[in-house]
């Protein structure tokens, strides 16, 4: 400003004070636009938005959040050469339609600090609440969902990337307080025979395999409230949960359920003297096993954290073969599996 005020006429020059003595966030903004260094930080921004039950199975809504403002708090004290000046200069955009978004910041070879902040937004969460008639419940509740600020510090042609989630705040939550996240594990094994050579005899090997694709719900009771989960195991057979929580550590009973599913063209081995003998049972149902008899549901105690050093509690279920004819022919039974571990 000062090279261009020499150039002006006196009238002019008395004007151009009185306008920038009236103006104190002008010359804040072009003393901070006067440094050379820029940086540059891109990201995106998502939401779980609950879940939904499509073509027979449980899909997680992770969307991206479009429109909402992102602000670049830019440290003035870092900004400054003795580093005394207060507050933060903001610089904001919007994301797009993918959640993404690109912001530039002015910065000092020494390092700035920056603040990036994401507009927190209201929209609906869907959970499962019930199962009926072999369908799943759901309820909408009206939610608030925010990011956590992401601190950088930044020099000059830095590139940083942010990518964050916002996380739900239901209305129950803000009145009775759920402040932790636990994660559950629920694992899926499938009784399954297969023939296997061992020192050159053959053997019937008994094994429970991970079941991917396989639905599984879960009911947890805190403090006086039954609440469901619903999950579909990954291909490793596990179906994973966050669970909210009043207590950063707490312990309770878990009701695991998995509705019974069909299976076609069940291959069994059965020892017949001398011979191993493969049979082909041509349709039953994968049904929930509780080591002795089967079941619509195992309930279970697990201990649950939100420390980072503990291990998330692994539950684990068994489903075992249940042939919808043949067991006479075929001498099939489920209480092979009685002392099958898994």
């Amino acid at each position: 400003m000062k090279k261009i005020l020499l150039r002006l006429t006196t009238s002019f020059f008395a004007v151009f004070i009185v306008l920038l003595s009236s103006c104190s966030k002008e010359q804040t903004s072009l003393s901070i636009e006067d440094i050379e260094g820029r940086a540059k930080v891109i990201g995106s921004y998502y939401y779980d938005a609950g879940q939904s039950y499509e073509n027979g199975k449980y899909v997680q809504m992770i969307k991206p959040v479009a429109g909402v403002t992102v602000h670049a708090l830019v440290s003035n004290a870092s900004l400054s050469p003795d580093g005394k000046s207060s507050g933060y200069t903001t610089y904001s955009t919007k994301t797009d339609k993918d959640g993404k978004f690109e912001i530039k910041v002015p910065v000092v070879s020494k390092g700035t600090s920056v603040i990036i902040r994401a507009t927190p937004f209201q929209g609906i969460h869907t959970t499962v609440v019930d199962v009926s008639n072999n369908r799943p419940v759901f309820d909408e509740q009206n939610v608030v969902y925010a990011a956590a600020d992401t601190n950088l510090t930044l020099k000059p042609n830095d590139v940083k990337f942010v990518d964050s989630k916002f996380v739900k705040d239901s209305e129950q939550n803000i009145e009775t307080g759920f402040p932790y996240h636990s994660t559950c594990v629920v694992k899926v094994g499938e009784a399954t025979y297969n023939k296997v050579n061992v020192n050159n005899i053959y053997q019937i090997e008994k094994a429970y395999e991970e079941a991917s694709g396989v639905d599984v719900l879960i009911h947890i009771e805190q403090n006086g409230t039954m609440y469901t989960y619903g999950a579909t195991t990954n291909s490793k057979g596990e179906a994973t949960f966050v669970i909210p929580s009043k207590e950063q550590r707490w312990s309770t009973s878990v009701t695991i359920e998995v509705n019974p599913y069909l299976k076609t063209n069940y291959i069994y081995y059965k020892s017949e003297g001398d011979t191993i003998n493969q049979y082909r049972i041509s349709s039953g149902t994968y049904s929930m096993f509780s080591g002795s008899y089967f079941v619509d549901s195992v309930t279970t105690s697990a201990e649950f954290s939100d420390l980072p050093s503990a291990p998330a509690p692994v539950l684990k279920v068994r489903m075992v073969f249940d042939p919808f004819e043949g067991e006479d022919v075929y001498g099939y039974t489920y209480s092979d599996w009685r002392n099958v571990s898994f």
